[in-house]
């Protein structure tokens, strides 16, 4: 066999055999281990003589690049010409490597291109008996990234069985649940998640597998299986679930870009957030204020209060995080009770007064009012509160809106009334 035509067969057994000229070519040797590999990571402190190291454990490793050229002479007076690569490999190792495929070629002097592809492929499966590397940040980054690519790929190449639709798919259609290993196709999850979501059983959103010892579902396969909205609606209801089962613990950070639910002293009223390290009050909910400052709980603008009883389902259910369901029911029906005694109080020709807010009726008289309570002048068509030296300059000033009409709305028998005590 010529020299050409051994490169030829090379290429038509290794289809990822990359070919440079007719006597020359590369090929990757994949590397991955029957025994996991630790990646070893030791960082220095800046100060001292401290150091932390950080351990990661990985199947595959990145490839060993294998080039070869096979001169003139070959194979019958020298050998083949090698150049072995690889990032993580010590180059003591990458020696004996290198070593033993001469060694192949001296023990036959004949054509040894496949055995010694055969024999590095061997040795990969193995992971060339390394089993701790110790790397910087850089390389550390460039095998955990192989790593997890070469994970995906070996798991889109296998079939697996999906125990709620009862088939059998391809990995590509398949999702492995990272907290247990279980695989299921993805649109089974995706279909059985979104149904807990939307009917509220969070408690189901779990491994679907009854066997399953860790059943919790890790949140990054969440999010590849439910939309943005069915996410913030779970993070929703799992909130609530806690601080209906535990509210004198359980309280939810009032800032609006946090939300986080945060473990609190039932017997301490100040809450630092874990999250944001935001301080409040858990009575008011508001900055923290002190221990011995009066705490005033603060109540929904009534725009908020008219939104949250037009809103739909989900607005009500924001505004509740913020002020609280029971709270936000009883806000909505002052709001409701007052604005019907409003409307009444309108009907029936009454007003409140524009200080202390008594309700006051008009029977009869002109439209210069004295509050029964505190005793302010008020005039009866503006609310404007009147003067206590002379009230009714408000009805002879041009420039008031009530200019002259002191006595409009009277009926005509109380204009009689007093035009006679007048005259008297």
């Amino acid at each position: 066999m010529s020299r050409e035509e051994e490169v030829e067969v090379l290429e038509s057994i290794y289809p990822e055999l990359k070919r440079i000229d007719s006597f020359s070519g590369s090929i990757e040797i994949s590397v991955v281990s029957d025994q996991p590999v630790k990646i070893v990571l030791t960082v220095t402190a800046d100060k001292g003589d401290d150091k932390k190291s950080t351990v990661d454990q990985v199947d595959h490793l990145p490839p060993l690049d294998l080039y070869f050229s096979v001169p003139k002479g070959y194979p019958e007076r020298v050998p083949p010409e090698l150049i072995l690569t690889c990032p993580w490999l010590p180059d003591g190792v990458l020696n004996t490597l290198h070593e033993n495929c001469i060694d192949l070629w001296k023990d036959c002097r004949c054509e040894c291109l496949y055995s010694i592809i055969d024999e590095l492929q061997s040795k990969a499966r193995g992971g060339f008996g390394v089993s701790e590397i110790a790397v910087d940040s850089k390389l550390r980054d460039i095998i955990l990234t192989h790593n997890e690519r070469a994970t995906v790929r070996e798991f889109e190449s296998h079939s697996f069985h999906c125990a709620i639709c009862q088939r059998r798919k391809r990995g590509n259609v398949c999702t492995r649940l990272t907290n247990c290993g279980h695989v299921f196709c993805s649109e089974c999850l995706e279909d059985y998640y979104s149904a807990c979501v939307e009917q509220g059983y969070v408690s189901r959103v779990v491994c679907p597998a009854p066997e399953c010892k860790t059943p919790a579902v890790d949140f990054a396969d969440l999010k590849k299986l439910l939309s943005p909205d069915q996410l913030d609606r779970l993070d929703r209801l799992r909130k609530k679930q806690v601080l209906e089962s535990d509210p004198n613990t359980a309280i939810v950070c009032p800032r609006n870009f946090c939300q986080a639910l945060i473990r609190r002293n039932p017997d301490d009223n100040l809450v630092i957030c874990s999250d944001c390290q935001f301080a409040f009050c858990a009575v008011c909910k508001r900055s923290w204020h002190g221990y011995y400052e009066y705490c005033r709980i603060q109540e929904p603008p009534d725009e908020l209060i008219l939104e949250y009883i037009e809103g739909d389902e989900s607005t009500r259910a924001r505004i509740e995080t913020q002020w609280g369901r029971l709270n936000m029911k009883r806000y909505a029906t002052n709001y409701e009770n007052d604005k019907a005694f409003r409307e009444y109080m309108e009907k029936q020709n009454n007003r409140r007064c524009p200080k202390c807010y008594t309700p006051i009726e008009k029977s009869m008289g002109c439209n210069k009012m004295t509050c029964a309570i505190c005793h302010t002048f008020f005039c009866f068509i503006c609310l404007d509160i009147l003067s206590q030296d002379n009230p009714y300059r408000h009805y002879g000033d041009p420039r008031s809106g009530c200019y002259q009409r002191l006595f409009e709305g009277m009926e005509s028998n109380e204009l009689d009334v007093m035009d006679a005590l007048i005259e008297h």
